[in-house]
């Protein structure tokens, strides 16, 4: 069976509904369990750790401003 024969099989089945909450219980699994695409899971370990990192210096003001690191960086390039 290929994809569009399902497509068919999974429309005919909603037609079948026949409830308030039948359809509430398919437009939760759609929005919730299709929908819903969480690129986090599909990052590699490393990313997410480093992220992770990144948010704890961030919340304990261990950063600096992008404009701060760059005016350091071109006083340190003009001294050499």
């Amino acid at each position: 069976m290929d994809i569009t024969e399902r497509k068919y099989r999974l429309i005919q089945h909603c037609m079948g509904i026949s409830t308030v909450e039948e359809i509430e219980r398919a437009e939760y699994f759609f929005k919730h369990e299709i929908e819903t695409i969480d690129f986090w899971d599909n990052l590699p370990e490393q990313v997410q750790k480093l992220v992770q990192k990144s948010k704890e210096q961030s919340k304990n003001d261990l950063v600096m401003p992008h404009e701060t690191v760059i005016e350091k960086a071109r006083k340190k390039i003009k001294q050499s």
